[in-house]
């Protein structure tokens, strides 16, 4: 309650403050509106091309780009085999202790007669151990505990259930979750850290007809901070030393795609991540489905690296409601194979304003939504560590709702969005939990300057043992934002600070700063600039969700009219880290890269449009 009466005071303290800087800062930003006045007039003369009022029906964009490439994701399988071959006694030894962790007779060990046991005896041997010894332990031990698996159970199974039961050799030994639950237990015990659970969808087939929900683990190497994912007796090293990163590997082992993954925190609470191949098609779809007015029928992206091809047609109402049907295809190629979507869908939405005498001066609601249905391809990654494509059929949708109240200059406003992303068509229960988000805020605006707070809640897995969900407040943020246009001068500066799980938990707190701004150049066209920072500067939770790498970006480019129709440009850019959610929701590709992706890019541009 201290930490928000100290940001409500801030709060109040940097309105009141803004406002008399803002009427000073007007009065100059007006002289320096006289001053661009004429100049813009004589350039729009001589160099602009403003589009006619009127339906778009084409826009193409080309390009070529080139990116700053990561450190290679060197993703590898732990193979017994390989590993321990001429190291005879070091195996024989391992075998034994496995045995004696399931209660089974060996040369070398006490038995355990419990699970408690088994663990009692793997943190006593843990620093005799080598690396290769207890990633071979916990191999043999998930290759033992999938061979009890039962299709009567639903991750309900205790650890010391699945003990006795593998000891009298039973068959109710639990399913995925139940099972790879013991296996996390047991590589806490020996040493490995950032122990979880995480979902995803595990697709055997390249077609989707063999797939369903499923439960693996992960853990951490505290001498490497590399951390590994195991399936049953499969033990794989991801390479990868964030959380986030080792999602987006494991969703590349298990399938072509998956909506939502919920992961477990270090309390036994569960975080939900959206990999960057289901943010991707989102924003495909949402551009098309809600696009605006002034939107194209036909919208074309061609490149060197990623293509899309989008097609809409509305039909309107004079109160503006709508009925859209639209068709998309978009890919992506990067180095691990190429990413792609097709599908076509139908979009509706509506709203409504009221502006009233009362103390509140206007209300507004909207609701829109989609349902589209499409093929999904990416590259995953097979038994044998190598890359192949899969393919999934899927039923895709998304609702919107908002509501807003105005009281003079500050608004209110509540937003509700639920998505589903990864339905099989084949098989609709094979499918991930639908993500569904509330978001709370309001905002006050001065001027060129805007506060605003915003709160989201999220649906959550509730513990592992539980089939349900609970909404959780995953984060509030508080953004200040100055945007001033001047004739074709334009800037835009925003900061926002999250506060991960409320202002009253703050288990972790992290910044965001973005600046963009644009200049006319006579006939050379117009510069730009744009900057963006993003990096958590606390977590006191130590949860390791929260170890987000920094990442920061900086670009600068120069793009002119030609022609009626016709805009090119060229930019250079230098960018270090991996973007990830959830400090960034879009523009994020498909591609695979490690943390420590860094350089400079460039990228040459024409746009047609009419």
């Amino acid at each position: 309650m201290k930490h928000l009466k100290r940001i409500t005071a801030s709060v109040l303290l940097l309105s009141t403050s803004t406002v008399w800087a803002q009427e000073k800062l007007d009065t100059q930003m007006r002289d320096l509106e006289r001053v661009f006045s004429e100049n813009d007039q004589k350039y729009e003369q001589k160099y602009g091309q403003e589009q006619k009022e009127g339906t778009r029906h084409f826009d193409s964009y080309f390009y070529y780009e080139t990116e700053p490439e990561g450190e290679y994701v060197d993703v590898t399988a732990f193979s017994i085999n390989d590993t321990f071959k001429g190291r005879l006694i070091e195996y024989n030894r391992v075998v034994d202790l496995y045995k004696a962790a399931f209660g089974l007779d060996n040369q070398t060990f006490s038995k355990a007669r419990s699970y408690n046991e088994s663990l009692s005896l793997l943190s006593q041997q843990a620093s005799s151990l080598t690396q290769d010894q207890k990633l071979l332990f916990l191999s043999l031990s998930g290759s033992r505990l999938s061979g009890f698996y039962s299709q009567s159970e639903s991750n309900k199974n205790t650890s010391e259930e699945l003990f006795q039961n593998s000891l009298s050799s039973g068959n109710e030994g639990g399913i995925c979750g139940d099972i790879h639950k013991y296996l996390a237990g047991q590589a806490k015990a020996l040493g490995f850290t950032d122990v979880g659970l995480h979902t995803g969808i595990w697709q055997k087939d390249k077609k989707g007809q063999d797939s369903g929900g499923h439960f693996i683990y992960h853990f951490r190497d505290p001498k490497t901070g590399e951390y590994y994912i195991q399936n049953y007796s499969q033990v794989i090293n991801t390479g990868q030393k964030s959380q986030q990163s080792m999602l987006e590997v494991s969703n590349r082992v298990l399938g072509p795609l998956v909506g939502t993954v919920y992961t477990e925190g270090n309390r036994g609470d569960f975080h939900a991540y959206i990999p960057q191949t289901s943010l991707w098609i989102q924003e495909g779809l949402k551009e098309l489905a809600y696009a605006g007015k002034e939107d194209s029928i036909l919208q074309m992206r061609i490149g060197n690296q990623s293509n899309s091809v989008g097609m809409q047609v509305v039909k309107q109402d004079a109160s503006g409601s709508y009925l859209r049907a639209f068709m998309l295809h978009q890919k992506y190629s990067s180095e691990e194979g190429v990413y792609q979507f097709s599908g076509a869908g139908l979009a509706s939405g509506a709203s409504v304003s009221i502006y009233t005498d009362t103390l509140v001066d206007e209300f507004g609601l909207s609701a829109r939504g989609y349902v589209a249905a499409g093929q999904v391809g990416a590259p995953t990654i097979n038994n044998e560590m190598e890359w192949e494509q899969k393919q999934r059929n899927v039923f895709l949708s998304n609702m919107q709702v908002r509501g807003t109240a105005r009281v003079n200059r500050t608004t209110g406003r509540v937003e509700l969005e639920t998505s589903s992303i990864d339905r099989n068509l084949k098989s609709p229960k094979d499918m991930s939990a639908p993500d569904m988000s509330v978001k709370v805020g309001s905002s006050y605006s001065s001027g060129s300057v805007t506060v605003d707070h915003e709160r989201t809640y999220r649906r959550v897995k509730d513990g592992h043992y539980s089939s349900t969900s609970k909404w959780v407040t995953e984060s509030d943020k508080i953004s200040l934002i100055f945007d001033k246009q001047i004739g074709k001068v334009y800037l835009l500066v925003r900061g926002e600070l999250y506060l991960f799980e409320g202002v009253e938990t703050m288990a972790a707190q992290a910044v965001k700063n973005a600046v963009e701004a644009s200049y006319p150049a006579g006939s050379l066209g117009e510069v730009y600039i744009a900057m963006d920072v993003a990096k958590v500067v606390g977590n006191k939770s130590g949860d390791p969700f929260y170890d987000i790498p920094a990442s920061s970006e900086f670009k600068v480019g120069l793009k002119r009219d030609f022609a009626k129709f016709v805009q090119a440009g060229a930019e250079v850019s230098y960018r270090k880290g991996r973007r990830v959610y959830p400090l960034y929701k879009e523009e994020i590709s498909p591609g695979l890269e490690s943390d420590n992706a860094k350089g400079f890019g460039g990228l040459i541009w024409m746009s047609l449009k009419w």
